[in-house]
Order: C-alpha cells, then structure tokens, then sequence
C-alpha cells in the first residue's frame, strides 16, 4: 500500500471521512474495521523501517547486530586494541582474516 505513515494515515482520513472501502491489492488490509487500520500500520512501520535499512546498507552503514569485536560501536571504525588482539590471534592459528578486515 505504501512505505510512508503520513500517506496511510492519510488513506484512513479519506476511508474514515467517506466510510468507502480501500483494500490493498492482495486483499489482505481493509483499512474501514479498527483490526485493518492497527494491521495496516504495523505492515506500512515494517516496510518503512526495511525501506531505511536498505538505504543505510547501500551506503555501506551496517545495519542491526551487536557491535563485532575489533570494531567501534558505529561499526566502521577499527577499535585498535581489540584488532591487534584479533590479529595476533589470527597469526597463532593460521586463520586467514575476512573480506571486511
């Protein structure tokens, strides 16, 4: 139906103010009961919070997750204390480093 709160919230205004059915095109949400407008604002927060996930990951910002070992909590700066432990950890068991190190 759409990513954007505003724009359903808009659609419940014209479905409330015209008591006119708007249903979504698998005819899932119908957005007249007060089950279909809570359902469709839970579907339309998903889709809006992938949406930004999306845009954040093809900037290249991690996205989710707890914070890796050997890298800061905004999760592109290296921690330096903890990558020279991982790196000398690696060294002793011949494990080889991953792509994003």
């Amino acid at each position: 139906m759409t990513r954007d709160p505003r724009h359903l919230e808009d659609a419940i205004e014209t479905v409330e103010h015209y008591r006119r059915p708007i249903i979504d095109i698998m005819g899932t949400l119908d957005l007249l009961p007060d089950n279909g407008r809570a359902m469709a604002r839970v579907v339309v927060a998903m889709a809006n919070k992938q949406s930004a996930d999306t845009a954040r990951r093809d900037l290249g910002i991690p996205v989710g997750g707890t914070r890796p070992f050997g890298w800061q909590e905004d999760k592109r700066t290296l921690n330096p204390t903890e990558a020279d432990l991982e790196r000398g950890l690696r060294a002793r068991t011949g494990h080889q480093p991953t792509a994003d190190r």
